[in-house]
C-alpha cells in the first residue's frame, strides 16, 4: 500500500514564519539539535501520487503545512488520514512522519506560489481561532492585536487602525459605537 504524494518544488516556493525565524536563532528546538531540513510550508506541484491517494492527482498544485523540510527542491509526503484507525504496517509508517490530510489542499487558482507558499502559517490559525473558537458574525467587533504590524489591516476594507498611543481607548471605544469589542 503506497500512500503518499510526491511534490517537486522546481519553482521552489516555501514561507519563512515565525517559527522557522524561532527555529534558526535556536529558540525553538522542537525539530532538535541541527543538521535538520527547516520550514513548515509550501507550495508546488504533484508530480507523482501512491495508488492509494485519491485526493490528489499529478499536475494539482499544493499546499502544504509540514513539521519541518519544506526548505527543499523536493518533498515526498505522507498524508495521514484525520480520523485515527487501526494501522498495518505501512499505515503506521505514514502516521510516525506524516501530514494529516487536512494539511494539504488544493492551491487556489487566485494566489500565485510564493503567495500560496507564505500565508498558511499565518492565515489557518487565525481562521480557526475567529470561525472555531470565537464563532464571529457579520456586524462583531474584533480586536485583532499586532495584525501584521498593522500591513494586514491596510489590506482590508473598513478596518480601522489603532495605535499604541494614550488615546487608543478612547478611539477604540468611539469606533465601536460606546460598546467596546465582542472578541479581542
Amino acid at each position: 500500500m503506497r500512500f503518499e504524494i510526491s511534490l517537486n518544488f522546481v519553482d521552489l516556493s516555501s514561507g519563512v514564519g515565525f517559527q522557522d525565524l524561532m527555529t534558526r536563532q535556536g529558540l525553538l528546538e522542537f525539530l532538535g539539535k541541527p543538521p535538520f531540513v527547516m520550514g513548515s510550508e509550501c507550495c508546488g506541484k504533484v508530480i507523482e501520487v501512491g495508488e492509494d491517494v485519491t485526493k490528489f492527482k499529478v499536475g494539482d498544485e499544493v499546499i502544504v503545512l509540514v513539521d519541518s523540510g519544506a526548505w527543499t527542491e523536493h518533498l515526498v509526503v505522507k498524508p495521514i488520514p484525520e480520523e485515527p484507525t487501526e494501522a498495518d504496517g505501512d499505515q503506521a509508517e505514514n502516521a510516525s512522519n506524516g501530514v494529516p490530510l487536512a494539511l494539504v489542499l488544493h492551491k487556489p487558482d487566485s494566489l500565485s506560489t510564493n503567495q500560496a507558499a507564505s500565508f498558511l502559517m499565518s492565515y489557518l490559525p487565525a481562521y480557526l481561532l475567529l470561525h472555531n473558537v470565537a464563532c464571529v458574525h457579520s456586524g462583531d467587533v474584533v480586536l485583532v492585536h499586532s495584525a501584521g504590524g498593522g500591513i494586514l489591516c491596510g489590506y482590508v476594507c473598513s478596518w480601522h487602525v489603532f495605535d499604541f498611543l494614550s488615546s487608543y481607548v478612547c478611539f477604540l471605544i468611539a469606533s465601536s459605537g460606546g460598546m467596546g469589542v465582542e472578541v479581542a
